[in-house]
Order: structure tokens, then C-alpha cells, then sequence
């Protein structure tokens, strides 16, 4: 029994240490530098507005986007903001353009900070 009781405390710790998330190198601070210190330490319920650094278009699907949130600092791709505990609450699509031939539209997007 007692090695039963080391198994489980040893996958305890290891589980509780595999729950501190390293920094993304694709949450980038403004400046470029990777950081995801105010993404993972918002209070929750707190939203924020992020734009597209291209536009949305048949070449650039909408999970490739990169998104500025220059209200928390950060660059970084939706999927990188989900697992950091936010969500898509709105997604604003901007005024649309033809550059040869390829339809493109700006996109700015709300996310809320759930957990």
C-alpha cells in the first residue's frame, strides 16, 4: 500500500506542476517580445478589442488571423487567446475591398476574459 500512496503522490505532482502555462511564443507583447503575462492575470469578466493585423480573405482563413490588442499589449492568434481563457464574444467585419480580384475585409473582434 505504501507505494500506491508514492504512485499517487507522484502523479499529483506532476500534475499540479504541468498546470503553470510557459509564455506562447505566439502571444507576443506589441513590441514583438513573447509575453503572455497580462493575457493569463486579467481579471475575468474583463473584455478587450483586438484588430486584425490582415485582412480576412479567401487566402488568409479566419483561424490564421493574428490579432493586436493593444488594450492588453499583446499580439497573438484567437487559439492562443482561448487557451489562455478568453472568448469570442463579437466579431465586427469591416468595410470589404477587391484587391486583384481577391475580396479582403477587415476584422475587429471582442473577446471576454472567462477563467
Amino acid at each position: 500500500m505504501p507505494r500506491f500512496a508514492l504512485l499517487i503522490a507522484a502523479l499529483a505532482a506532476a500534475a499540479l506542476s504541468g498546470c503553470s502555462t510557459p509564455t506562447s511564443p505566439l502571444i507576443q507583447q506589441v513590441d514583438g517580445t513573447p509575453d503572455n503575462t497580462l493575457v493569463e492575470e486579467t481579471p475575468t469578466r474583463v473584455t478587450a478589442t483586438c484588430v486584425s493585423t490582415s485582412p480576412l480573405s479567401a487566402l488568409e482563413p479566419f483561424d490564421s488571423l493574428i490579432f493586436t490588442c493593444e488594450e492588453l499589449g499583446t499580439t497573438a492568434p484567437l487559439s492562443e487567446m482561448n487557451d489562455a481563457g478568453w472568448r469570442l464574444e463579437s466579431v465586427n467585419v469591416g468595410k470589404q475591398s477587391n484587391l486583384n480580384g481577391v475580396i479582403s475585409m477587415p476584422i475587429t473582434i471582442t473577446i471576454r476574459k472567462l477563467f
